[in-house]
């Protein structure tokens, strides 16, 4: 088994907001982002960490779903392996995603601290947010409050939310995500993140299907079975504990914790960063995936906090309603099929010569006079 790590911050207009490498290097991870430049690059790991032989690098993805590499078997020189790019996402089986949030306060020791059940409630309405979307499946929760006291977020089945972070750790926050680099069959018993305990469960034993703590012991159990390469197996938030978060928009110096929040969490499940920045000569707040949160401008802050046409659409792209029998992709009372509401337009950009263009920003735009923008994707391939 192959695994990746993953990761997309947004920027805020706050001091020393650039450069991520040092974080991510201390993570051992297997990509990193420049903040300022949006560049990512990929060096694949296995599941104990050890490196393995495939080495791509890619730009980055704008508008539409976060990718990452998987493994092909194919090498094409000595030690380097051909990749692919593929989505990543969470499994059906596992789409209600728990997560932990830890007791550690924002702005801490601080008059500006926010107390646990209002940081809680905040972040809980950002998943509403998502959750609510009539076209999608995707679930997200807080159900669990400890004190993790572990530091540094990492590997271990444990979904967090973290206001700790390494001291070079310079956005607002990120969302970094675990997911599998190749098809991979899961049996019961499996020690995935190597520390000793079973991380997948029989379903034939214990009657569920679902991601869930079977044993009771603070982390996610998968149910034996067979998962695609980009299956999400470990989604953390981690918040830049040297930055002000606040409820609403009241200081230019702060940020509003739910916008920011809300923004992570459409990484947490799938989404990439949006090029949409203005919506309409008569709306100009942005996509609540667009990568800059501007708390010099209350108006666009707090209307992070609303998702646009673009995020709906590509949330439930990845996860349609009424797409399967399962009991979250099966259509309950308030749901709505995606095929009632969205079509999928296919195509391809090519210049004159008939070659393919990666990175060009493919946008719908109405024909009213508000010139509005409900969805758009960067090319990639």
């Amino acid at each position: 088994m192959t695994i990746q790590i993953y990761t997309r911050c947004p920027r805020i207009f706050a001091p020393a907001m650039d450069d991520l490498s040092g974080l991510l290097a201390r993570l051992s991870t297997a990509s990193f982002l420049v903040a300022r430049l949006g560049l990512s690059a990929g060096l694949g790991l296995s599941a104990s960490l050890g490196l393995s032989i495939g080495l791509s690098a890619r730009s980055a993805h704008a508008g539409g779903r976060l990718d990452t590499l998987a493994t092909t078997g194919l090498e094409i020189a000595p030690g380097v392996e051909l990749v692919r790019s593929v989505p990543i996402f969470w499994d059906e089986r596992c789409a209600q995603v728990n997560y932990t949030l830890d007791s550690v306060l924002p702005n801490a020791g601080t008059p500006f601290e926010i107390d646990l059940p209002t940081v809680r409630a905040e972040i809980q309405e950002g998943m509403n947010t998502w959750n609510q979307i009539p076209t999608s499946y995707i679930e997200m929760n807080i159900t669990r409050v400890a004190t993790l006291g572990n530091g540094v977020r990492g590997f271990d089945f444990i979904n967090e939310l973290s206001f700790e972070a390494p001291d070079d750790f310079a956005a607002a926050a990120a969302s970094p995500s675990i997911s599998l680099a190749e098809d991979t069959t899961f049996a019961p018993g499996d020690d995935l993140d190597g520390d000793g305990d079973s991380d997948v469960y029989d379903p034939a034993v214990t009657g569920l299907w679902v991601c869930s703590d079977v044993d009771s012991d603070g982390d996610i159990e998968f149910p034996a079975g067979f998962y695609r390469a980009g299956t999400i197996l470990d989604n953390d938030i981690m918040f830049n504990p040297r930055i002000r978060f606040e409820v609403g928009s009241q200081s230019m110096v702060a940020v509003d914790l739910r916008a920011v929040a809300t923004h992570e969490l459409g990484h947490s499940h799938g989404l990439s960063h949006s090029v949409l920045n203005l919506i309409s000569s008569e709306d100009g707040t942005g996509s609540t995936m667009f990568p800059v949160i501007d708390q010099r401008d209350p108006v666009a802050e707090l209307g992070v906090r609303t998702l646009h046409d673009d995020d709906i659409a590509w949330s439930s792209m990845i996860y349609p309603e009424g797409s399967g029998p399962g009991p979250l992709a099966s259509l309950a009372a308030e749901d709505v099929a995606f095929t009632d509401v969205f079509t999928v337009v296919r195509g391809s950009v090519i210049d004159p010569s008939g070659v393919g263009v990666p990175g060009a920003n493919v946008y719908a735009r109405s024909l009213d006079r508000t010139r509005r923008v409900p969805v758009s994707q960067a090319t990639s391939r």
